[in-house]
């Protein structure tokens, strides 16, 4: 049973994967990230096991303010890793120009991020497990910094 499914039946609720304890935007990126193409289901337990404890409570946190959050921290530490691995392939410098301003971010850039999609609208996507702990990580810190009951017991 999963810890969504057992904080439901703890609350007499139906069996289900929303309990209330957790945040939509939470769960959204929760529900995203277990559905990649995890190479094992060892390997996605793993990936996904603090993030468990971390959501507890994340209802009570603002939403919009954990999605921006996450946004940040993903452009920061998700983006450089696929421009690298671009990179690696292509060899275009223009790329690490584009991977140091992503590292260097303080705040959400729209802009920046429109920008670099246009150029490179065809970079690759790398779902392997070491991109997909970095994501689960970038959860758990976006959950941390806006203070997520859960992340108490980590």
């Amino acid at each position: 049973m999963c810890v969504e499914a057992l904080i439901c039946f703890k609350l007499g609720l139906p069996h289900g994967d929303n309990p209330p304890c957790v945040g939509g935007e939470v769960r959204l990126a929760k529900i995203s990230l277990n559905d990649c193409n995890w190479s094992s289901p060892k390997a996605r337990a793993e990936g996904m096991r603090k993030l468990a404890i971390a959501q507890l409570g994340s209802d009570k946190i603002d939403q919009k303010v954990f999605k921006d959050t996450l946004k940040l921290i993903s452009a920061k530490r998700i983006l450089p890793c696929l421009i690298q691995k671009h990179y690696e392939i292509s060899k275009d410098p223009k790329l690490v120009e584009w991977k140091l301003k992503f590292e260097s971010l303080v705040k959400l850039d729209n802009k920046l991020w429109k920008e670099f999609y246009y150029h490179y609208y065809h970079y690759y996507h790398y779902y392997e497990d070491e991109l997909l702990l970095l994501v689960a990580d970038c959860i758990l810190q976006a959950l941390i910094e806006c203070k997520s009951e859960g992340c108490k017991w980590l």
